[in-house]
């Protein structure tokens, strides 16, 4: 049957903040993940995203993510605040009316200063290389606001389909085409931008138009284009098949801008999912070598598995299946090899990429 991969999180030291907002009274939940080591490291927020099904107090505590595992992969120290009223951060978030998305991501980006002013007077910080800000969806768009402090310490800005949408407000995309209008006035930060052309929450003409105006009013802006990325390019950031894909290209990025970005920690990132073989057709079973009639019908249980899915055959006539988690490539040969098997992968996802020897 297939089995649901868990998170890699062994050698890492998961720690939850409570992070004083003194001006105000209030205190900001974060998690705080360290790689092995002994430091100091450099630092990076990575801001969360938005549940608009639960509210923000209802909002589970962002935790382990791909940023997380590309960050320490690169040692990395990596801060995951809760902004004002979401999780266990205290506060509230003040209601955006129509055309003011702009406004919340200004009073996130006290937020996360704090964080960082918080972070950079630990002794296990080290803040000569600068800090990394980054986020995805509600996170990228605070990311793109922090832009707003001018803050030197900060040396990029790191946005994956950053956006706010009013589901109240039939003119919600204007309000983000005017807030990026109004951040990219008032920032002087490097920034990277992921977007693709089949995004749920924000269309390519809604992102264009925030980069045009962005950058227009003096904004520095790398706009990365995926394209179709997968069902929903939304989750370019989040699925386990992004992050082979968006991984060289923050590496470069971050390498024109001075900071860490080789690995020196692989074992935080996932087995590469392989490319098409083209050997057969997806959905014909009978092109699987060494498997029997079990096996084929493992294999049209293994289609009928969401993303990320992986199916491996060995010559002993077994096969193996497995869907979901962070790494679900080397969770399965790991499997086998623990078990004295010798599997090879037949397909992953929606593509074969078995090779005949």
């Amino acid at each position: 049957m297939p089995r649901r991969i868990p998170m890699i999180t062994a050698g890492i030291t998961e720690t939850v903040l409570n992070i004083p907002m003194r001006d105000e009274g209030i205190s900001l939940q974060a998690t705080l993940f360290k790689p092995q080591g002994n430091g100091p490291f450099p630092l990076v927020i990575i801001n969360h995203g938005a549940d608009g099904h639960v509210t923000p107090d209802k909002q589970p505590r962002f935790r382990y993510n791909n940023g997380v595992f590309y960050f320490l992969a690169r040692g990395y120290l990596v801060v995951q605040p809760m902004m004002r009223g979401y999780a266990g951060s205290q506060g509230l978030l003040p209601s955006a009316q129509c055309n003011e998305q702009a406004k919340v991501g200004l009073v996130d980006a006290q937020d996360i200063h704090t964080v960082i002013d918080y972070m950079l007077t630990q002794p296990n910080v080290d803040p000569v290389p600068g800090v990394i800000v980054a986020g995805q969806s509600f996170g990228g768009w605070n990311t793109l606001a922090y832009g707003t402090v001018d803050d030197t310490r900060v040396k990029a800005l790191v946005n994956f389909a950053g956006g706010l949408n009013l589901g109240h407000c039939p003119r919600s995309p204007w309000g983000l085409v005017d807030g990026a209008s109004a951040f990219g006035a008032q920032s002087h930060t490097p920034s990277i931008w992921f977007y693709g052309n089949n995004d749920s929450r924000f269309p390519p003409a809604t992102w264009q138009r925030m980069y045009r105006e962005y950058t227009e009013h003096g904004g520095q802006a790398k706009l990365v284009n995926v394209g179709d990325f997968m069902d929903d390019s939304h989750n370019y950031f989040a699925a386990a098949e992004g992050i082979q894909l968006w991984a060289p290209i923050l590496d470069a990025f971050l390498a024109s801008q001075g900071l860490p970005h080789d690995v020196k920690n692989p074992q935080y990132l996932p087995t590469p999912f392989p490319p098409a073989s083209q050997y057969a057709a997806l959905n014909d079973d009978s092109a699987i070598p060494y498997v029997n009639d079990f096996g084929r019908k493992a294999y049209q249980q293994f289609l009928k598995q969401p993303f990320p899915r992986v199916f491996a055959v060995s010559k002993d006539g077994t096969a193996r299946t497995a869907n979901g988690g962070f790494d679900p490539v080397g969770f399965l040969l790991n499997g086998c090899k623990a078990q004295g098997a010798q599997c090879e992968l037949y397909a992953v996802d929606d593509r074969v990429v078995w090779h005949k020897n």
